[in-house]
Formats: structure tokens, sequence, C-alpha cells
């Protein structure tokens, strides 16, 4: 898996974060997303490369997606627009960009960084 990206949703608990450590072992540079809180995602980049400063993660605001409704049962996208600074509640693809982009070519020098995509 030496020279591969991998993307792991849900990265930093339960499955994600075993698929994830294990491409990691095998060689891949992993980025780990997360949804709600960034210790198991931090955790889960300080387990898979110890050794190494490439720990990018980054930070979506709302993005409507059915968790969203099921976890906030009040969640209306038209509300939460006003408080994000893009002006718009976010679309799975628009994270998706993001985390294509840190694993790509594109971002070698891109290193220690979260960032915040809202």
């Amino acid at each position: 898996m030496e020279g591969k990206r991998v993307l792991v949703a849900g990265g930093g608990t339960g499955i994600g974060r075993g698929i994830g450590l294990e491409f990691a072992r095998e060689g891949a540079a992993v980025v780990f997303h997360y949804a709600h809180s960034s210790t198991g995602a931090s955790s889960a980049v300080e387990q898979a490369c110890p050794q190494r400063y490439s720990r990018e993660r980054y930070c979506s605001g709302a993005v409507e997606v059915e968790n969203y409704y099921k976890a906030l049962p009040d969640f209306d996208p038209q509300a939460e627009d006003r408080n994000i600074p893009a002006g718009f509640v976010g679309q799975p693809r628009d994270i998706a960009r993001v985390a294509v982009f840190l694993a790509s070519e594109d971002a070698p020098y891109i290193v220690g960084q979260t960032l915040i995509v809202e």
C-alpha cells in the first residue's frame, strides 16, 4: 500500500478507525474524517503515524446528511445557513472535495494542519 492515499469516513471510532489504522500499517497515507469530535480522529492519526509530521485534519461545519436529522431532530438547514460563513449548509461532496485534495499529489506541502471547511 506504500504510495497509496486513503480517506476513511468515520475514522475516529469503531470500524472506520480500525480500517484506517490497518491501511496505515500497510504503508498507505490515511486521512481520517470525523463528524463531531476531533479526539478520536486525532488519536487515530497519532497511532497511525507517530513518526511522521504529515497530520492533516479537516473540520466541517453543518453538512446535510441523514445523521444530522437523527442526532438533531430540530435540525433546519435554512435556519443553519445564517450561522455558516459560506451562507449555506454543505453537502457531502463539499467535504469530499477537501479530503480528495488533501490526499492528492496537489497537496504535498500541506502538513500538520487543521482545515476548517465551512
